[in-house]
């Protein structure tokens, strides 16, 4: 393990050689804005260099020299496609969701959190990125959603019930499997946008990559997740019935006071006022 650090460490620290030069040019070019407009960018491409291109790649296609080593893939910034953003399925996040994900960092894979990166050059490198895909210079970052506050029943026996119902009718158990181990049937033949094997979430692990809260639950199961298949349920599924699935989430990864007991009865009260509304 100590030494695989090390290697990633020396990976890190490799220049770009020649392609910086004609990163530079580029990130120019992309640049017809004011003077401090391509300072930003320019300071951007000091810190990718410096911090990200070991691992995402000099030209940001997700290959850089350690990237081989990792099992969790680097982003390919050339795609245009974040998974972490609070803007809908399919259209490119706001500065704040780059901002956030470069600060936090992502769990249960190599990308660290940077907050000891001073923040300017944080946010410089948030620009940055946007040189590598065209995307950026035809479109607007989406609408950011409004996630509320959740409701009071989140977490009790009836919402979790409630919520394991809607698992089961939206076919999440074909991924997640039907205990939320990430073993359903079709886990074995998912790829994300670059081809590369993902596997689906075990919730029995509890360690979310896009953040542990409630919110960031919400905010997952609403705008989905980019370059892979996990979709977004924002238009799909209604926003209580979202709110009952955090609920049997959390109850997967022990993060709910309810007890078995508690479950199978709210579960049998449900199943009868579901035959009481169904009847002519």
């Amino acid at each position: 393990m100590k030494q695989f650090f090390l290697s990633l460490t020396a990976f890190m620290m490799i220049g770009c050689g020649g392609n910086q030069a004609k990163r530079t040019t580029e990130v120019l070019g992309f640049s017809s804005a004011a003077p401090e407009q391509r300072e930003i960018l320019l300071t951007g491409q000091r810190a990718y260099e410096q911090y990200c291109a070991g691992c995402h790649g000099a030209d940001g296609d997700g290959k850089g020299p350690a990237a081989e080593m990792l099992l969790t893939k680097p982003r390919n910034f050339t795609q245009g496609l974040f998974k972490f953003k609070l803007t809908m399925t399919g259209s490119l996040p706001t500065d704040d969701d780059v901002y956030r994900t470069i600060s936090n960092g992502v769990s249960r894979t190599s990308m660290p959190a940077w907050m000891l990166v001073p923040e300017h050059e944080r946010r410089a490198i948030v620009q940055y990125l946007k040189t590598f895909s065209s995307r950026w210079q035809s479109e607007k970052s989406g609408q950011a959603i409004l996630i509320p506050d959740p409701p009071p029943f989140v977490g009790t026996a009836l919402s979790i019930a409630k919520g394991k119902r809607v698992y089961d009718d939206m076919q999440c158990k074909a991924c997640h499997g039907e205990k939320g181990r990430g073993d359903g049937p079709s886990a074995a033949e998912l790829t994300d946008s670059d081809d590369n094997r993902i596997k689906p979430f075990d919730f029995t692990t509890g360690l979310l990559k896009g953040g542990r809260s409630v919110k960031d639950i919400y905010r997952t199961f609403t705008t989905g997740l980019d370059g892979t298949p996990m979709p977004s349920y924002g238009e799909v599924i209604p926003e209580e019935d979202r709110w009952h699935m955090i609920s049997y989430v959390l109850y997967l990864m022990n993060r709910t006071k309810a007890t078995s007991a508690e479950l199978a009865y709210a579960e049998q009260e449900l199943s009868t006022t579901v035959k009481k509304e169904a009847r002519p």
